[in-house]
């Protein structure tokens, strides 16, 4: 399969256009009397998480940003640790250290993903969550790793930056563990020009990261009231637009 970038056609300029002509309005939040209905990145959320059967898509700014929101969902704290693997990008290990925690390193397997034997070695009462990282698109042993998180009960988080699309047994990566991670570089399966996605079912979950990404902001007659630190990851309909068309392109079940 050949990376989003090399697939930009009409496709991509109709749906852009459409927002051009009909709407006008770039950002997610806001303006929903001149919309037109127009929301471009609630249609790439809809549309994503009944491909890969999520029961919650958030879209964001970018893979980084889905990662660094997911671990802020857990809590940590100081002295905590996340375990991931050693082979990985870079913003895997930023995201533990942005969020406060520590990164342990696993070796890996002939997946070329997390070793779950060196996995289950390195857990102890400071783990709180691993982040398995689907490298190159191809999955690593879930089932066994899956076991270990729910016997040692830790939270599994997916970066599935590389993988949109594939599957381990009859489940999407991404939707085995507890949150999922997609990135929509321009290097990935599909693009959006620069963007991420989240995808999970626990619904107050779900609740946290959409308050998280929209900076913590409550609903009040002042409109500036944040009860705690949030971030600024909404994805524009811009690049909504581009993931829808570049969403239409793929068959998900021929991974």
């Amino acid at each position: 399969m050949s990376p989003g970038y090399e697939l930009i056609s009409q496709d991509e300029l109709k749906e852009l256009s459409s927002i051009f002509k009909k709407s006008k309005t770039l950002s997610r939040m806001g303006f929903d009397k001149i919309r037109k209905n127009i929301f471009k990145v609630k249609e790439f959320e809809k549309l994503f998480k009944k491909k890969i059967n999520s029961k919650y898509a958030l879209a964001v700014t970018s893979g980084t940003a889905a990662l660094r929101v997911a671990l802020s969902t857990l809590d940590l704290k100081k002295n905590d640790e996340v375990i991931t693997q050693s082979f990985t990008f870079v913003a895997t290990a930023e995201a533990i250290i942005e969020a406060g925690a520590k990164p342990i390193c696993c070796n890996i397997d002939e997946t070329l993903n997390l070793d779950p034997l060196d996995f289950e070695k390195k857990i102890n009462k400071k783990t709180k969550a691993v982040i398995v990282v689907h490298m190159l698109g191809a999955p690593g042993h879930m089932g066994l790793i899956k076991k270990i998180c729910l016997k040692r009960k830790i939270k599994l988080i997916e970066d599935t930056a590389w993988g949109c699309g594939g599957k381990y047994g009859n489940d999407y990566l991404g939707t085995i563990g507890d949150i999922g991670c997609f990135s929509f570089n321009g290097n990935k399966i599909i693009t959006s020009g620069g963007g991420g996605m989240i995808v999970l079912n626990n619904n107050s979950m779900a609740k946290r990261i959409k308050h998280l990404t929209t900076t913590a902001k409550l609903k009040h007659k002042w409109e500036y009231i944040h009860d705690e630190t949030g971030y600024n990851f909404r994805m524009p309909n811009l690049n909504a637009a581009l993931g829808v068309a570049q969403l239409e392109k793929i068959n998900l079940s021929f991974f």
